[in-house]
């Protein structure tokens, strides 16, 4: 049976990330126990660059860093004590790579969501850390609409909610209000607002998709999923039920924290 090394140098990235990562763990625990350059110092040398290989055709083929901190961090120690800080810088760019991909999903997750205060703070975060040259851009035009969305909902509000004073039951209004709360993440306030919609128009799209938002945002995941999943099934046609329910399966919900 072929040990990790020969596994490697086998190993097609393609098969699947989790199988590199599996593979390239094992490798590593044989350089940090001494299995490896027992007899020859150089086989460590060797090792290390297959490791390096195989890392840089994996975040080639899925345009990403490996998804494990722990590898990098092995890296980052093993070629530090060997003085190699080049090789050590770059596996600490992959890192901060990988940061700035997370808080950029994040963002895009609570734009999709409206929450567009979290959205701003996440771009940011994303940007601190250094997305792949390739999508700045993109990453900056997105913090930018956010941006956009903050602003107007903060000068707006305050004009809705004198026009409801004289309109308590413009469902327009309403939804318009619970709209901006969201922008601004005031998560109960836009809550109690949507409610006052939904208690005119039970079946209203719009205001159901945001009952799912808010709930996500306000920690029930299961019960955003579960609202997503009716919006989708009874409107087959809509993107915007699809993305949230795909969103909110595959992410964490409200705000999160971490580096």
């Amino acid at each position: 049976m072929p040990g990790p090394h020969e596994e490697l140098q086998l190993l097609d990235p393609s098969d699947s990330m989790k199988r590199t990562i599996e593979i390239i763990n094992l490798q590593l625990g044989q350089i940090e126990e001494g299995e490896v350059g027992k007899e020859d110092c150089e086989a460590v040398s060797r090792a290390l660059g297959l490791i390096a290989e195989k890392e840089s055709e994996a975040v080639s083929y899925y345009m990403r860093p490996l998804d494990s901190d722990e590898i990098y961090d092995r890296l980052i120690s093993l070629h530090e004590s060997r003085d190699e800080m080049e090789t050590a810088d770059h596996y600490k760019s992959m890192i901060d790579q990988r940061r700035a991909r997370k808080w950029t999903l994040h963002g895009d997750l609570h734009s999709v969501l409206g929450d567009n205060t979290l959205a701003v703070k996440y771009f940011e975060r994303a940007l601190f850390y250094g997305p792949r040259d390739d999508v700045v851009d993109e990453v900056k035009k997105a913090l930018s609409k956010a941006g956009r969305r903050v602003d107007k909902a903060g000068s707006g509000l305050p004009t809705i909610l004198k026009k409801l004073e004289g309109r308590p039951t413009d469902v327009k209004l309403i939804g318009d209000a619970a709209k901006y709360l969201i922008d601004l993440n005031m998560i109960e306030e836009a809550i109690d607002m949507n409610g006052k919609v939904l208690k005119l128009v039970p079946a209203d799209f719009e205001s159901l998709h945001r009952k799912g938002c808010l709930q996500f945002l306000a920690g029930n995941r299961e019960d955003a999923i579960r609202i997503f999943s009716t919006l989708k099934q009874d409107n087959p046609n809509s993107t915007k039920a699809k993305s949230a329910y795909n969103w909110t399966r595959d992410l964490p919900n409200g705000d999160v924290n971490g580096e």
